[in-house]
């Protein structure tokens, strides 16, 4: 027998036979009945009555049994919602909304596939449905966030929302089987009471909701977070950040700054990484931390890793018309941009714009990447880019805990070693230890290395010293915009053999 779709659900007026037999089932038994009592006169009567009642009473039936859209399902719980704040403030009652939120679903999706995916989230929903009572109302805002609001009452605080949270967590995550599989859920849920709701209505009140549960999943799976005015001011300040941020990137106040990279055999320049930065026209330079979080939530890093790319490729050219070799830039490329099936043509197509080769530009991908996508369109988009000619960097390694057979399926060529991993090695034995262990690997997989972060004189030697490949970070130049890196290269290959420092400058 087929599912019934889940949408959602007010059991405050859904019939209490509303799970239970459809009304439609007692209609023969009527149609004979009246037949029997009133003959053909009464079969006439029920015949006309019987659709009448079935279109009064269907928008009473909980919707449950239907599948309306999600505009639908959200505008009816602001309905709802509009109703429980009247009722709350027409006396000495409280209610609260909750936010519940499936925790690491790309992970999930990426491990077990989109339909096991909703599968999951259809066994939550049910779960949900079963925990709420008479007079509650539930929805589904998307593919992984539900909503619950609980009639009002005299007794409802804050020790209620969080009690109430609590079970919900121990409900749904409970272990769900699927295909032989059991796994093992994780939900993080944010509430709102509806005494502190700074407006007076539904979807305000179910957007401090929604905007608690983001703050309680910013601390891992499994957070708990109450609504608070400190939560609406730094709602405000993120609202207006990412607008001025989303306007930015259009003015094209967002752009790649450079920090150059070099051997630690003969200090040449091996390249320059593409960094992404905020230049403010009030604040100054804004580092990645300030706005790649609310460009990412606006669906935005596609576009930033448009502009980054097509400014590196640009700052490349201008550098080699001014005389100075940088052999090629670094740009790196998220998740969101390797989900696109087009990337590979829109590479091929700035390069060939800015007449350059695929060698001249260096993809960098997270470690934690490779390791939580290992088999989907992330995979075919970077063997696609490594085929067109461009070499891959595995960036922050050592974070992300990706095994050495993606390593060799994503075609890395170059990985780059983690600050963490380069902090204390000239005093710390262990430390040392450690980022030999990984020297020795990437030599032995035939891999060049890129030690990131380095700061000290002492960080520089030993990693010349352990064989690491290349260096870059604050010792050896802070990140610049396009225009000071001549300058800058003049200056470093100034300091160097002069046979080494010609050959670079001329381009050989």
């Amino acid at each position: 027998m087929p599912r019934k779709p889940w949408r959602y659900i007010i059991s405050a007026v859904a019939p209490p036979d509303g799970r239970g037999v459809d009304g439609m089932a007692i209609a023969p038994a009527l149609c004979l009945g009246a037949f029997w009592v009133a003959g053909e006169p009464g079969l006439i009567l029920i015949a006309m009555l019987m659709p009448l009642a079935v279109l009064i009473l269907r928008p009473m039936r909980g919707a449950g049994l239907s599948a309306p859209s999600s505009q639908n399902d959200l505008a009816r719980m602001h309905g709802f919602l509009d109703n429980v704040l009247v009722d709350c403030a027409s006396g000495a009652r409280n209610s609260i909304c909750f936010a519940i939120g499936i925790d690491d679903t790309e992970h999930l999706r990426t491990k077990h596939g989109s339909r096991a995916f909703e599968r999951i989230c259809e066994q939550l929903a049910d779960r949900l449905e079963g925990s709420v009572r008479t007079g509650d109302a539930i929805a589904r805002v998307d593919a992984h966030r539900f909503v619950a609001c609980i009639a009002a009452g005299n007794s409802v605080d804050l020790e209620t929302g969080l009690q109430v949270a609590a079970r919900l967590q121990d409900r749904m995550d409970d272990p769900v089987a699927i295909e032989g599989l059991t796994i093992y859920p994780s939900v993080s849920v944010g509430f709102c009471l509806a005494s502190r709701v700074s407006g007076s209505t539904g979807e305000e009140w179910l957007r401090a909701t929604l905007s608690a549960l983001d703050d309680a999943q910013t601390v891992g799976p499994g957070g708990v977070r109450a609504y608070s005015t400190a939560l609406l001011d730094r709602d405000s300040v993120h609202a207006q950040l990412r607008q001025a941020a989303m306007e930015a990137l259009g003015l094209g106040q967002i752009r790649a700054w450079f920090q150059p990279q070099i051997s630690t055999e003969t200090g040449q320049i091996t390249g320059a990484e593409a960094l992404a930065r905020w230049e403010h026209p009030e604040r100054g330079t804004l580092g990645p931390d300030v706005f790649l979080p609310v460009l990412e939530t606006a669906g935005l890093m596609d576009r930033l890793g448009d502009v980054v790319m097509q400014d590196a490729l640009s700052a490349l050219v201008r550098w080699r018309e001014a005389g100075v070799d940088i052999p090629e830039v670094s740009v790196n490329f998220s998740a969101e941009q390797l989900r696109n099936p087009n990337l590979r043509d829109r590479v091929a197509w700035a390069l060939e714009r800015h007449d350059l080769a695929p060698k001249d530009l260096r993809i960098e991908i997270l470690e934690t990447v490779v390791a939580q996508h290992p088999d989907d369109i992330i995979c075919r988009t970077i063997a696609a880019l490594g085929e067109l000619g461009c070499a891959v960097d595995l960036d922050d390694y050592g974070v992300g805990h990706a095994s050495i057979a993606a390593i060799r399926r994503f075609g890395v060529s170059r990985i780059k070693i983690d600050r963490s991993f380069i902090m204390r090695i000239d005093t710390d034995a262990e430390q040392r230890k450690m980022l030999s262990a990984i020297l020795s690997m990437a030599e032995q997989l035939g891999l060049d290395t890129v030690g990131e972060g380095v700061e000290t004189a002492g960080e520089h030697a030993l990693l010349c010293q352990l064989g690491c490949t290349s260096v870059q970070g604050y010792g050896i130049a802070y990140p610049m915009p396009a225009r000071d890196l001549p300058g800058w290269a003049r200056q470093h290959l100034s300091r160097l053999p002069d046979q080494i420092s010609v050959n670079q400058m001329r381009g050989s």
